[in-house]
C-alpha cells in the first residue's frame, strides 16, 4: 500500500553538441512547448531536417541550403517524445526532442 512521489522539476539546458564531423550546433529548448531552433555553428550548405513522432512515422521535413539557424514548429502536435534527424553530405544526427 506504499507510494513515493517526487517533486516536478524544471530542467532546463541549452548544450553545445558537435556532429560526428565536428561541426558543432546548439538545440534549443528542449523540451519545447511547440518552437525549437537549431543554430549551427558555421554556415550548412545543404541540410535535411526530418522529425518522426516515436513510432517512426515522419511528422515533417525541411531542406535548407545556405543556413546558420532553423526553426521548427511542433505547436499542433500532442506532447510526446519526437525524433529530430539533421543530415548533409558530411553529418547525420539523430536527436530526441520532447513536446510538453
Amino acid at each position: 500500500g506504499c507510494t513515493d512521489t517526487s517533486d516536478c522539476v524544471s530542467i532546463i539546458s541549452i548544450n553545445l553538441n558537435e556532429i560526428n564531423d565536428g561541426t558543432k550546433f546548439i538545440a534549443y529548448p528542449n523540451p519545447t512547448s511547440g518552437l525549437f531552433n537549431i543554430i549551427f555553428e558555421n554556415i550548412m550548405n545543404q541540410v535535411e531536417l526530418t522529425i518522426s513522432d516515436s513510432q517512426g512515422k515522419l511528422i515533417s521535413k525541411k531542406e535548407s541550403k545556405n543556413v546558420i539557424k532553423v526553426s521548427l514548429n511542433l505547436e499542433n502536435r500532442p506532447p510526446g517524445v519526437y525524433i529530430l534527424t539533421i543530415k548533409s553530405d558530411k553529418i547525420h544526427e539523430i536527436i530526441e526532442l520532447i513536446k510538453m
